[in-house]
């Protein structure tokens, strides 16, 4: 934070009085070394099968990525989880809030999706009602974690769902990394 405080205000002490950098503007997301992504992804209904969304960076990217912003049109259960995302499976990249890297430019984090008749047993749920703001302000996971998926359920069998996914991730540093 140092660094921000140092470019932003060109000082060499610490936060001037009356700055907050927890309410810094999404600009700043620059000098931190964070790209602001975001994503949508839909599912089908499919008879007697959950819905389940899973977010994660690519694996061997050293990415950590906080979600701050969540949407989704039917109730749905949060948590981190240990869910384990296919092999085979592609995922959908979030996509860059960044102008200034072209339209196409993607961001390191996937959106997996899958239906299973059972919901994954996690504890620390959360239940995210339809069409409301994440209940906490923000969920972190990083690439080389195996335990730490993001995880979103549908409460009820057989419904279509759209989600929304906001956030940002970085490259994470060797010490964040020692502790996965």
């Amino acid at each position: 934070m140092r660094e921000v405080v140092n470019v932003v205000f060109g000082a060499d002490e610490i936060t001037p009085p009356g700055i907050i950098l927890e309410q810094d503007r999404p600009e700043w997301s620059l000098v931190k070394r964070e790209r602001l992504v975001t994503g949508q992804v839909a599912l089908g209904a499919l008879a007697a099968n959950f819905n389940k969304f899973l977010v994660q960076p690519t694996i061997g990217s050293d990415v950590i990525f906080t979600l701050t912003h969540l949407v989704t049109d039917q109730e749905s259960y949060l948590s981190i989880g240990e869910a384990v995302v296919p092999s085979a499976a592609a995922g959908t990249f979030l996509v860059l809030r960044d102008g200034r890297r072209g339209v196409n430019a993607r961001g390191m984090t996937r959106i997996f999706t899958k239906q299973e008749v059972a919901l994954t047993s996690v504890s620390g749920r959360f239940l995210i009602p339809v069409r409301s703001a994440l209940p906490i302000p923000a969920f972190i996971t990083a690439s080389g974690s195996t335990m730490g998926v993001i995880l979103l359920e549908s409460t009820v069998v057989n419904v279509t769902q759209v989600v929304y996914f906001a956030g940002y991730e970085r490259i994470a540093r060797k010490e964040e990394l020692a502790d996965l």
